[in-house]
């Protein structure tokens, strides 16, 4: 016998649509848990990195003030040594004898104190800049800028 071609036999019948919608629903669940999760994940990951950011900010501030103000103390000795080393040859022919004065523990004491200061005047002024970039992100995030005036119906 020839079998008859029943083109609603490949069709589903309604036990299976019932199961696909549910099996959707429970897909669809897991879906916005998963993205959740993820988005929990990404939040967690920035706040990390924005911390190590200003932590790496804040010291290579510091190492660069600090750095600055050693080349301007080495500097400025330079040049002291350069200008007592060279006689005015006008005033006289003679050579003058230079000795050179050693740096004293309070005078270094002292200026390692003023390093100290600015360097923490620095990390201050630094901090307080990253804050106020927070700030203003909050800010564009809780009220974002529109364009154009904005009409109240």
């Amino acid at each position: 016998m020839k079998e008859k071609l029943n083109p609603m036999k490949n069709l589903p019948n309604l036990s299976d649509l019932n199961n696909l919608k549910v099996q959707r629903k429970h897909l669809e669940e897991a879906e916005a848990t998963f993205r959740e999760a993820i988005e929990d994940q990404f939040d967690v990951l920035e706040e990390v990195a924005r911390k190590w950011g200003r932590t790496i900010l804040i010291i290579g501030g510091t190492a660069l003030v600090g750095f600055g103000i050693a080349q301007a103390i080495i500097q400025a000795r330079r040049e002291k040594n350069e200008e007592s080393t060279t006689p005015d040859t006008e005033e006289s022919p003679q050579q003058v004898t230079v000795t050179k004065k050693e740096e004293s523990a309070i005078v270094r004491a002292i200026k390692n104190q003023i390093a100290m200061f600015l360097a923490g005047l620095v990390k201050q002024k630094l901090m307080e800049f990253l804050e106020n970039i927070d700030r203003l992100e909050d800010d564009d995030v809780d009220q974002p800028q529109t364009e154009g005036p904005v009409k109240e119906v």
